[in-house]
C-alpha cells in the first residue's frame, strides 16, 4: 500500500517575512541583566503590597447574601402600587436593618409572563452591574430590588408642578430649571449604553421605570418588556390613544421571537423611541401630540424611519437636547453608545459640565429639594 506523504503546511505572508529570532547564548549572556530584572520584580511586588495596605482590598457586593441571612422577624410589607397594567404588585419590605422593594404577582397563585420575563432579565444581568440600574437582591420571582427612597420620577411629575431652580457655578443660569431632568436623561442614556453593550434592550423606558435615590439621581428598573440577545417576548402592544413606538406598522417577522437581526434591531429602535418620548415628557412636561405614521403591518424598520423623519417635529435649543430627541424619534440611533455621546455633546454645547454620567453641580444644588421632598409612588397605566 502506498503511503501518501503529507504536504508541507502553507505558510502565511507573515510567516514568510518573519525571521527566526536569535537565541541568546546563555553561557556568554551577562548575569547583570538577571539581577536587575529580579530587583525590578521585587520592587513591583513591594509597591503592590504597599497599595493593598494603604487602600485595602476592594469589597465585594454582598448585599444578596446579607438579604438572605438577614433577621426576618417583625418583617412588614406595604403595598406601594401596581405596574404593568395591574398584573405586578410593588411592595415595600421593611426589616429591622433594611428596606427593599418586592415585585410580585398581584394575584395569588399566578405568575404573569411579564414578571417571569423581568426575572429572566435580572438573572441574565446578575454577573454585571451598573450604578444606573436599580440593584437586584433576588431575581426570584418574586423580584427583590434595592430600595429607592424617593419613589418614581412619574410620581414626581404628577405631584410637582415645576422643577427646582438649581443654582451652582457649574450650572448655566439660563438652564437652571432643566438641570435636574437633564441629569436624569444623561444617567438614563448611560444605563441604555450599558444594557446594549450586554445585548439587552429595555423596552419600557418611561418616567415609571426611573426610580429616585436619596440624592435625586435615578436608577432604571422594570424589565418586563426587555429583550435578551435579540429574543423578544412576543408582540409588544400599545393602547389605542397611547403615544408609543408604532409597532403595528411593522411586518410580522419583527415579532417572531427568534434570535434574529430583526428582533434585535426592533429592541434597539424601541429603546431609542422611548428615550425620546421620556425626554419630551421630562423637559416639556406633557405628552407628545404629533401624529404617528401607520404602515398597516407592512413596513420594515427602514420604511418606518423614513415615515417618522417626515412626521416628527423639529425641536429647538430651548430644551437643550432637542436634536437628540428628534433623532431618537426618527430611529437614527442604532445603539446606546451614540445616543449617550450625543446627549453629552448637547449638554457641553450649552455650557454644562459633565463627569462620567453626572451633570456637575446638580448633586450639591438639589440636596435641599431632595431632603424636603415627600416620596410618592405612582406608575403609568
Amino acid at each position: 500500500m502506498e503511503v501518501r506523504r503529507r504536504l508541507p503546511r502553507e505558510r502565511s505572508y507573515v510567516h514568510e517575512r518573519q525571521e527566526a529570532a536569535p537565541v541568546p547564548d546563555t553561557a556568554t549572556a551577562k548575569t547583570g541583566y538577571g539581577v536587575v530584572n529580579g530587583l525590578l520584580a521585587l520592587l513591583g511586588y513591594l509597591v503592590q503590597l504597599l497599595k493593598s495596605i494603604v487602600y485595602g482590598v476592594p469589597k465585594k457586593d454582598v448585599r444578596q447574601q446579607e438579604d438572605v441571612y438577614e433577621d426576618k422577624r417583625n418583617e412588614e410589607t406595604v403595598l406601594l402600587g401596581h405596574m404593568c397594567r395591574g398584573v405586578i404588585a410593588v411592595h415595600e419590605r421593611r426589616r429591622k436593618k433594611s428596606t427593599a422593594l418586592v415585585l410580585s404577582s398581584s394575584r395569588n397563585g399566578e405568575r404573569p409572563s411579564a414578571l417571569e420575563h423581568a426575572a429572566a432579565a435580572y438573572a441574565f444581568l446578575a454577573s454585571e452591574t451598573h450604578p444606573r440600574l436599580l440593584g437586584c437582591l433576588s431575581s426570584g420571582p418574586p423580584i427583590i430590588l434595592e430600595h429607592a427612597p424617593l419613589g418614581t420620577v412619574h410620581a414626581l411629575l404628577s405631584t410637582t408642578s415645576t422643577y427646582p431652580s438649581l443654582a451652582h457655578p457649574s450650572i448655566p443660569a439660563n438652564s437652571s430649571t432643566l438641570a435636574l431632568p437633564l441629569s436624569w436623561l444623561l444617567q438614563t442614556s448611560s444605563a441604555l449604553r450599558f444594557l446594549h453593550d450586554q445585548k439587552v434592550t429595555h423596552g419600557a423606558i418611561s418616567p415609571s421605570s426611573l426610580y429616585l435615590r436619596s440624592d435625586m439621581s435615578i436608577a432604571v428598573a422594570d424589565f418586563t418588556k426587555s429583550t435578551i440577545n435579540g429574543h423578544n417576548n412576543g408582540i409588544p402592544t400599545r393602547a389605542a390613544n397611547e403615544f408609543a413606538f408604532p409597532v403595528d406598522a411593522l411586518r410580522y417577522d419583527y415579532f417572531d421571537g427568534e434570535l434574529s437581526a430583526n428582533s434585535q434591531a426592533l429592541g434597539l429602535a424601541i429603546d431609542a423611541f422611548d428615550f425620546a418620548t421620556l425626554a419630551y415628557k421630562l423637559l416639556v412636561r406633557r405628552q407628545p401630540d404629533w401624529e404617528l405614521p401607520t404602515g398597516n403591518g407592512t413596513w420594515a424598520l427602514e420604511e418606518l424611519h423614513e415615515a417618522l423623519n417626515e412626521a416628527a417635529p423639529e425641536l429647538g435649543d430651548e430644551i437643550v437636547v432637542g436634536y437628540v430627541v428628534r433623532d431618537a424619534w426618527c430611529l437614527v440611533y442604532e445603539e446606546g453608545k451614540t445616543l449617550q455621546e450625543d446627549v453629552v455633546h448637547a449638554l457641553l454645547r450649552h455650557g454644562f459640565q459633565i463627569r462620567g454620567d453626572e451633570v456637575l453641580g446638580v448633586r450639591e444644588a438639589v440636596r435641599g429639594f431632595a431632603e424636603s421632598y415627600t416620596p410618592s409612588w405612582r406608575f403609568e397605566k
